[in-house]
């Protein structure tokens, strides 16, 4: 009885001292449920509008009767954000997150809409506004330096996860989106959507916007005469299932 209490004492210490794994979600009013747009920050010009519209009661939020029947319903939840336009106008929707240094994984994900009034997007490699010489109809996705301009497209863009194109649908229903984070663990990122329209509207929504991201966690030190290093899940499995066969044996001679 020993020997076994043993065995399983030896197998506890070893699952103990393995890496944990722990899943977090860390954007800030994703899916815009609050009503408004707490967590983020939104910067329009002259006729540009950055609502949160509801589906069951679009006046009550801000969007101009004539818009707000093209809108697709939110797809996540009651509301969802959206970038409505009166005339030329350029605007940005963005939000800054730390990336834990430990992260294994770090997803971005998010659902967005695209309705373009004008013949066709016109994509050139910046986000300038106004420029009577630079006609510009397009939106943007991108992972930001913090420090970069914020309607820079040069290397403060450290990924881009999307941006229309030429010849693309004038109108697209909800779609998803999503970005490897990965590489970014340790730093701060600013996750920005951008629109510019020169020619026509450019209605822009998004909903559900999520960064899920997985860190691995060192257990607290086991006090012991001698260290164990930690095992990979599957010689762990292996381990513990030996020791509970030796144990199992030992009993049953006894």
């Amino acid at each position: 009885m020993k020997t076994y209490h043993w065995m399983a004492t030896l197998a506890a210490g070893v699952l103990s001292l393995s890496p944990v794994a722990g899943a977090q979600q860390l954007l800030d009013n994703g899916s815009f449920e609050t009503g408004d747009t707490t967590g983020w920050t939104v910067q329009v010009t002259e006729n540009g509008a950055a609502v949160v519209y509801d589906e069951d009661d679009p006046l009550v939020t801000g969007i101009p009767p004539a818009i707000a029947p093209s809108i697709d319903p939110p797809p996540d939840g009651e509301f969802a954000f959206y970038f409505a336009q009166t005339g030329p106008a350029r605007s940005v929707i963005y939000q800054d997150v730390t990336i834990p240094d430990n992260a294994v994984s770090a997803d971005l994900t998010g659902l967005v809409f695209i309705e373009n009034a004008a013949d066709d997007f016109i994509t050139p490699d910046n986000l300038d506004f106004p420029s009577v010489d630079n006609p510009n109809q397009q939106m943007r996705i991108d992972i930001m330096d913090p420090s970069a301009p914020l309607f820079g497209v040069g290397e403060g863009v450290l990924l881009n996860v999307y941006r229309t194109q030429i010849g693309d649908p004038s109108r697209s229903p909800y779609f998803g989106i999503s970005g490897n984070l990965a590489p970014f663990a340790g730093q701060t990122v600013r996750i920005r959507v951008a629109e510019v329209n020169t020619e026509s509207y450019l209605r822009i929504a998004i909903d559900d916007f999520q960064l899920n991201v997985e860190v691995e966690e060192e257990p607290p030190p086991q006090p012991s005469a001698h260290s164990i290093p930690a095992l990979s899940g599957p010689m762990m499995v292996l381990l513990v299932l030996l020791l509970a066969g030796i144990g199992s044996g030992l009993m049953r001679r006894k």
